[in-house]
């Protein structure tokens, strides 16, 4: 099922969901930087506007994309 249990859909999105650490603006930029035939693990950079800085994120590609990084982050991309 998406989201996951815990996570929270991005407003407006049905595809981008997050945790409570995580603000839907910095996840729909890690759900776009996320390259078209990305699969396995992989990493992509994203800007927080939240603080002005760029965080690296590590994502595995599954049943959908579950990226980690940042402070605590975590952002679920279907």
């Amino acid at each position: 099922a998406f989201p996951p249990s815990g996570a929270t859909l991005c407003s407006g999105s049905t595809t981008v969901a997050v945790n409570a650490a995580t603000s839907y603006s910095f996840a729909l930029n890690v759900a776009a930087a996320i390259p078209a035939d990305a699969s396995g693990s992989f990493t992509v950079t994203a800007n927080s506007p939240a603080t002005n800085k760029d965080y690296q994120m590590a994502c595995l590609r599954g049943t959908y994309t579950v990226c980690t990084g940042g402070v605590n982050a975590l952002v679920y991309v279907k």
